[in-house]
């Protein structure tokens, strides 16, 4: 089932005012005309009552910051682990699963999560950056999975034209969700998320298991 991105919560929309702001932007006042600007009333045309939720996002991304400071602050921690923004990288796969945690932790987002961390245990979680044409399989680190995986070339994009182009809409042209929040991919069905992991964006898919 799927609902409109109206009664959504995942996506504020600061979020995504940061995702497309021009260069000489700002986040709260993205330039009328820019990117930012016309992806934003994309989604929240018709959004009522998201005011409450702008701060959501930033609240993980600083609580993740947080957390991602304290990480490389160890410096044993770097040499083994690689650079969190190579996404094939432990460092960067530990990262992810501290997002995950975070999202997990809200009522909004938890059954996402949940959802998300099921299909990195089963090697079913793609990451992809469209900015770099960079995807790989997500790996759990915490299982034991330590081995690098293989980056895969993809096209090269911006955000705000892969989104559009992306993500599922209805016959109004509103982006729609499933049950769990997240987004859903329009070519394969799968199961989609866009968020920041460090300080950059990313672009998660995940198919469901066969027998659910």
């Amino acid at each position: 089932m799927i609902s409109s991105i109206s009664s959504s919560r995942i996506w504020p929309q600061q979020v995504v005012f940061k995702a497309f702001n021009d260069t000489s932007g700002n986040p709260d006042n993205p330039t009328p005309g820019s990117s930012a600007a016309s992806l934003s009333r994309l989604f929240y045309s018709e959004a009522a009552d998201e005011d409450e939720d702008y701060g959501y996002e930033n609240e993980l991304s600083s609580q993740f910051g947080s957390i991602q400071r304290t990480a490389t602050e160890n410096s044993a921690d770097r040499y083994t682990d690689g650079a969190i923004d190579d996404i094939s990288s432990n460092a960067f796969m530990k990262a992810l699963q501290q997002k995950l945690d975070l999202l997990k932790a809200s009522e909004d987002t938890s059954a996402m999560a949940e959802t998300m961390q099921a299909a990195l245990g089963d090697g079913r979680l793609t990451v992809t950056d469209v900015v770099t044409g960079e995807q790989v399989i997500a790996r759990d680190v915490a299982g034991g999975d330590t081995t690098s995986g293989e980056i895969i070339q993809v096209a090269t994009s911006e955000w705000s034209s892969f989104l559009r182009d992306t993500l599922l809409r209805d016959s109004y042209g509103r982006f729609v969700r499933n049950q769990d929040s997240s987004h859903i991919d329009k070519a394969s069905g799968a199961s989609s998320y866009f968020g920041m992991i460090g300080e950059t964006h990313y672009y998660l898919t995940w198919m469901a298991t066969s027998n659910s």
